[in-house]
Formats: C-alpha cells, structure tokens, sequence
C-alpha cells in the first residue's frame, strides 16, 4: 500500500482513488465497530457485506501492485542473468526475498552487481599489474584496460525460461483469451464511474494497466462490451457491476506501480552513485514507465 498512496504521489492520475478507497474502507470498519458495541445485529450484517466489497476491491489493488512489480522484477533478474550469468541467481533470489521493493531494493541490487563488479574488476587489474602509467606533458595518466573489467560480465547464451507472471502478461496479447480479457478491461477503464483517473493518462499506461488488470481471472468473468450492457436481473447486475470494480482496482494497483518505481530505481542509484552538481537526470522522472518488456526469466 505504501508503493500506491506514498511513492505513486503526484505520478500516477490513479493514486487518489487508491486513497478514497483506504479511507472509505477505515470509515465503514469504524461503523461495524459501533455497531457491535451497541449490539446492533441487522447493522452489522449490512456493514459485514460492505466491507467485504471494499476489502476486496483494495486487495486487488495490491494485487495489481504485485503483478506490475513481479515483472518488473522478473525482467531485471533476466538482464543479470543474461550479462553475470546463471551465478548471479542466489543472489537475485536473497535480495528479493529480503528487501522491500524500493529504493533500497535498487541499491542492493546496483551495490552488488553494478558497483561491486566494477571494483572487483579493478581490484584484479590492481593485483595482477595490467594497468599503464604514462606522462602526458604535466600530466600523469594510469591506463586500466576496459577489456578486463568486461571480462567479469560472464553471461549466458542459454534461454531463461519465462516465469509465470511474465507469461500471464505475454498472453493478455499473444492468446485469444487473453486478448479478449485486455479489451473488456479495457472498456471498463473507458467509463468514468469505473476509472476516473484514466481520462488522465494516456495510450500506453492505459494500455499496461489493461494488461496487468487482464492477467487476474477476474478479468475473464467480463466479457467485451459487457461494461455498457445491463444485466438481466438485479443480482447479476450487482455481481457484473463487482466484477467491473475489481479489474479497475488491478488496473490503477498496476499502473500505480509503473509511476512509481522509476523513481524508487533512480533514488537507488543517486545513493550507489552520488551526483555531482545534481544533474537533473539523477533525480527520479516526473513520469511512467508504462510498458515492462515481457522477456524471459528464471522459472
């Protein structure tokens, strides 16, 4: 919750409806709890129902949150692996299962395998006497050869099998089911009453929140151009109505996610790598990355 409302602030048109959501929950949940001081059993029952509408609309928030953040994460442990090869797995593996996604995660990951090969590379340079002083009038010049520091780049040509939540995103356009489930999400985004943030962002973040919200099996229970039809009869049109308000939460937790991580990313590598002067492009951009590369990863 703290990546949609605190680092999504002011990136993402979406991050004000993920706080009325919050709030609206917390104000009903303050209702159900006066109502069982007072023993109030028909209120409560009403409330009872409420808030299990508003929670799960908020847990697919999150769990849009996940799925843009598994990607995201999926496809830079591809980039290790593809350039430090498969060695460099154990160590994706901790970094993951013991920071939080922020920019400390980003830190780690820079320290060890961007800063911490660099300097092991000349480390080795240093010990093994590969560098070269010459003068150059005034001037003294120690020259290391670049092709050593490459040399600790020990890839892989082998194929990295994708895993699962980059294969659920590769099929919301490569499958017909999935295809389908994009564009009924996607016309539950077009409705103002559904996602009023969306007015706001433009073709491609639209594009990979309808994306992220499609890979949920909720998505499926809509059908195209189901979200400007009306259902035959009351219940079915309050369970379509659900499931419309659920893809919308997949989408703007999705979406929130893509905001906000860029700058978590350059926050990370101003800490690994501290600016000189403050260039502008070390401070995190005021916009979304709003397309993660579907390629391959561990399993």
């Amino acid at each position: 919750m703290d990546m949609l409302l605190r680092r999504a602030e002011g990136l993402h048109p979406g991050q004000e409806s993920v706080r009325e959501r919050l709030v609206a929950y917390l104000v009903e949940l303050n209702h159900y709890g006066k109502a069982k001081a007072v023993g109030n059993a028909a209120e409560m029952t009403r409330l009872a129902q409420t808030l299990e509408v508003e929670e799960t609309i908020l847990a697919k928030m999150l769990q849009g949150a996940v799925y843009a953040s598994s990607l995201v994460k999926d496809n830079f442990s591809d980039a290790v692996i593809r350039h430090f090869g498969e060695g460099a797995l154990a160590k994706l593996e901790e970094l993951t299962a013991t920071m939080v996604f922020d920019e400390q995660y980003w830190r780690a990951n820079l320290e060890q395998f961007v800063k911490g090969e660099v300097h092991g590379a000349y480390d080795d340079i240093l010990a093994d006497r590969r560098y070269r002083i010459v003068r150059e009038g005034q001037l003294l010049l120690v020259a290391f050869p670049f092709d050593a520091v490459l040399a600790k780049l020990k890839g892989t040509s082998k194929d990295i099998a994708p895993t699962r939540v980059q294969t659920a995103f590769v099929e919301t356009t490569t499958t017909e089911p999935g295809r389908r489930a994009t564009e009924a999400v996607a016309s539950v985004l077009a409705r103002n009453d559904f996602a009023p943030w969306a007015s706001g962002a433009d073709r491609e973040e639209l594009v990979f929140a309808a994306r992220v919200a499609a890979m949920d099996a909720v998505a499926a229970e809509i059908a195209p151009g189901e979200a400007e039809s009306v259902a035959a009869d009351e219940e079915a049109e309050a369970q379509r109505l659900f499931h419309m308000r659920q893809v919308a939460g997949l989408a703007v937790g999705g979406g929130g996610v893509a905001a906000g991580d860029p700058g978590g990313f350059f926050q990370g590598l101003a800490g690994v790598f501290p600016p000189r002067n403050g260039p502008s492009w070390w401070r995190p951009p005021a916009i979304s990355i709003r397309s993660a590369s579907a390629g391959c990863s561990k399993k």
